[in-house]
Protein backbone atom coordinates (compact mmCIF):
# COMPACT_ATOMS: atom_id res chain seq x y z
CA UNK A 1 0.00 0.00 0.00
CA UNK A 2 2.65 2.83 1.10
CA UNK A 3 4.50 1.79 -2.57
CA UNK A 4 1.14 2.72 -4.08
CA UNK A 5 0.86 5.96 -2.55
CA UNK A 6 4.47 6.88 -2.76
CA UNK A 7 4.84 6.37 -7.13
CA UNK A 8 2.40 8.30 -7.20
CA UNK A 9 2.55 11.32 -4.77
CA UNK A 10 -0.05 13.88 -6.16
CA UNK A 11 -2.66 11.20 -7.46
CA UNK A 12 -2.39 10.12 -4.12
CA UNK A 13 -2.45 12.99 -2.09
CA UNK A 14 -5.66 14.63 -3.94
CA UNK A 15 -7.51 11.48 -3.73
CA UNK A 16 -6.95 11.33 0.11
CA UNK A 17 -7.90 15.21 0.17
CA UNK A 18 -10.99 14.57 -1.82
CA UNK A 19 -12.01 11.84 0.50
CA UNK A 20 -11.14 13.71 3.81
CA UNK A 21 -13.51 16.71 2.47
CA UNK A 22 -16.66 14.73 1.48
CA UNK A 23 -15.97 12.79 5.04
CA UNK A 24 -15.75 16.37 6.90
CA UNK A 25 -18.86 17.58 5.01
CA UNK A 26 -20.95 14.45 5.43
CA UNK A 27 -20.34 14.37 8.97
CA UNK A 28 -20.98 18.38 9.77
CA UNK A 29 -24.72 17.98 7.42
CA UNK A 30 -25.86 14.80 9.77
CA UNK A 31 -23.64 16.03 12.82
CA UNK A 32 -21.44 13.62 13.35
CA UNK A 33 -18.16 15.13 14.98
CA UNK A 34 -16.37 12.09 15.30
CA UNK A 35 -15.92 11.89 11.96
CA UNK A 36 -14.79 15.60 12.07
CA UNK A 37 -11.44 14.85 13.83
CA UNK A 38 -10.56 12.63 10.49
CA UNK A 39 -8.73 15.84 9.06
CA UNK A 40 -6.06 15.89 11.82
CA UNK A 41 -4.09 12.71 9.90
CA UNK A 42 -5.39 13.71 6.76
CA UNK A 43 -2.15 16.46 7.42
CA UNK A 44 -0.31 13.99 8.90
CA UNK A 45 -0.29 11.67 5.58
CA UNK A 46 0.37 14.34 3.56
CA UNK A 47 2.73 15.44 5.01
CA UNK A 48 4.52 12.14 4.78
CA UNK A 49 3.99 12.04 1.34
CA UNK A 50 5.29 14.82 0.88
CA UNK A 51 8.29 13.66 2.64
CA UNK A 52 8.80 10.46 1.36
CA UNK A 53 6.84 10.40 -2.52
CA UNK A 54 9.39 9.10 -4.83
CA UNK A 55 10.57 11.74 -7.44
CA UNK A 56 8.87 15.31 -5.75
CA UNK A 57 9.31 18.33 -6.96
CA UNK A 58 8.53 22.14 -5.88
CA UNK A 59 5.67 21.81 -7.98
CA UNK A 60 3.80 18.51 -6.74
CA UNK A 61 4.84 19.42 -3.27
CA UNK A 62 2.91 22.95 -3.75
CA UNK A 63 0.12 20.76 -5.38
CA UNK A 64 -0.35 18.41 -2.37
CA UNK A 65 -0.33 21.52 -0.18
CA UNK A 66 -2.82 23.56 -2.24
CA UNK A 67 -5.29 20.29 -2.53
CA UNK A 68 -5.20 20.07 1.00
CA UNK A 69 -6.30 23.72 1.63
CA UNK A 70 -8.59 23.63 -0.55
CA UNK A 71 -9.91 20.72 1.27
CA UNK A 72 -9.94 22.87 4.91
CA UNK A 73 -11.84 25.65 3.43
CA UNK A 74 -14.59 24.03 2.13
CA UNK A 75 -14.88 22.36 5.47
CA UNK A 76 -14.66 25.86 7.07
CA UNK A 77 -17.39 27.49 4.63
CA UNK A 78 -19.71 24.31 4.45
CA UNK A 79 -19.46 24.43 8.73
CA UNK A 80 -20.32 28.50 8.60
CA UNK A 81 -22.74 27.41 6.07
CA UNK A 82 -24.70 24.85 8.37
CA UNK A 83 -24.36 27.64 11.11
CA UNK A 84 -26.31 30.54 9.48
CA UNK A 85 -28.86 28.08 8.13
CA UNK A 86 -29.45 26.62 11.93
CA UNK A 87 -29.32 30.37 13.38
CA UNK A 88 -31.97 31.23 10.60
CA UNK A 89 -34.34 28.80 11.72
CA UNK A 90 -34.11 29.35 15.07
CA UNK A 91 -34.40 32.74 14.81
CA UNK A 92 -37.86 32.02 12.75
CA UNK A 93 -39.56 30.08 15.87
Amino acid sequence: MKSIIYKNPVISGIIINLVAMFVSVYATKYRISYLIIAIIPVGIVNRKIIDNGIDMNIKKKVLILVSFTIMIVVFILYNQYCYNMINEQLEQM
